[in-house]
């Protein structure tokens, strides 16, 4: 069985590193670290929590079609 990519993340390490333990048993993976962008979503770690944001990959897009410096309009 082949795994692409998994994110593990809560608040008791004690349970994550058991979930780490049993995947390294019976697949065969590799430690990461810290993951900062998954599924095009930047992930910022905070003292509080976490944010998730999709202004990374909105930004990129723009950069991608030379709008990134573009004027905004407003709406109303």
């Amino acid at each position: 069985m082949y795994l692409d990519d998994i994110l593990i993340f809560g608040s008791n390490m004690h349970f994550i590193n058991d979930v780490k333990s049993l995947l390294f048993r019976n697949f065969d993976i590799k430690h990461l670290d810290q993951v900062d962008v998954i599924l095009r979503i930047k992930l910022i770690k905070k003292n509080d929590g976490m944010t998730f944001t999709q202004s990374y990959y909105a930004e990129k897009l723009l950069k991608k079609f030379n709008y990134f410096d573009a004027k905004h309009a407003f709406t109303p």
